[in-house]
């Protein structure tokens, strides 16, 4: 099924205007991932004044726009032990899941969520860390991506929204089987620690 054609358009304007009016870029980006199209785009119609910008689309079963602008920066966050992500920023990539743990590493789309998630029996600090990707290599990942529930020995990209805080955003689950493809679209020096 398609995306409906106002949600593409709307989508498209909005593309538009993050590419040719910098100051309204993030609101823009974040009008997208939470699909709250009419919201942004109507007060800003008059400031689209370029010709069509490219914009990824990719539809779910139920015709949803899942995927991010194709000119969007994409990031996705871990909370995580200062062990670990000391490993993680000296390599640029996500870390293996321990042997005996959940055989998928978790991040997400959304900050807020990553904040109140709380990892139990983790004894030493704790520090959010941010992954800068490819967003043409993340689209093509999340353009395989299952959801999680019944998701068990597939080899792809992992969906749920447990404690998703804004609409149109989803935690991702690395399996280890793609965890190389993964960290191949981490961009250079894309790790950081974003927050303590």
């Amino acid at each position: 099924m398609n995306a409906h054609p106002d949600n593409i358009r709307l989508a498209v304007d909005l593309a538009k205007l993050a590419k040719n009016k910098p100051q309204y870029q993030h609101d823009a980006e974040m009008a997208i991932m939470n699909r709250d199209f009419k919201a942004f785009s109507q007060s800003w119609k008059d400031a689209l004044t370029s010709p069509s910008y490219y914009l990824f689309l990719a539809t779910n079963a139920s015709g949803t726009i899942v995927a991010k602008s194709a000119a969007s920066k994409v990031y996705v966050y871990r909370k995580m032990s200062i062990t670990e992500a000391n490993l993680t920023l000296r390599t640029n990539k996500l870390q293996p899941p321990k042997i005996g743990s959940n055989s998928s590493k978790y991040l997400s789309e959304d900050l807020e969520k990553v904040r109140a998630f709380s990892n139990r029996g983790v004894t030493e600090p704790e520090v959010i860390v941010r992954f800068e990707l490819e967003p043409s290599g993340y689209n093509s990942l999340m353009s395989k991506a299952v959801d999680q529930k019944g998701s068990k020995g597939v080899k792809a990209i992992k969906l749920n929204t447990e404690g998703i805080t804004a609409p149109g955003l989803t935690n991702i689950g690395v399996p280890s089987d793609i965890l190389e493809n993964f960290n191949k679209i981490i961009k250079k020096n894309g790790v950081k620690i974003y927050e303590k």
